[in-house]
């Protein structure tokens, strides 16, 4: 009898996922309500941008006062900030 048996993929023998899911993030886009990707990171200033699966719409983000995230703007991508 093999080690991998065809009703045991060889993740739970390891105990590791091959591929981890992507994570979503929280927010809808403002326009079509689709979910966000992560698109950009900006340690230095605290923001964010995310675009939408659906529409391709850019969502930039800032750090707030609190410690959350909060929406500053919303454009095309051909639109400079």
């Amino acid at each position: 009898m093999c080690m991998f048996d065809r009703k045991y993929a060889m993740s739970e023998y390891f105990g590791k996922t091959p591929f981890p899911e992507q994570k979503e993030f929280k927010g809808k886009c403002v326009d079509c309500h689709g979910s966000l990707e992560l698109y950009e990171v900006d340690f230095k200033n605290k923001s964010k941008i995310l675009i939408c699966k659906r529409c391709g719409l850019l969502h930039l983000y800032t750090k707030s006062f609190l410690g959350g995230w909060k929406l500053v703007k919303a454009r095309k991508m051909s639109e400079p900030f």
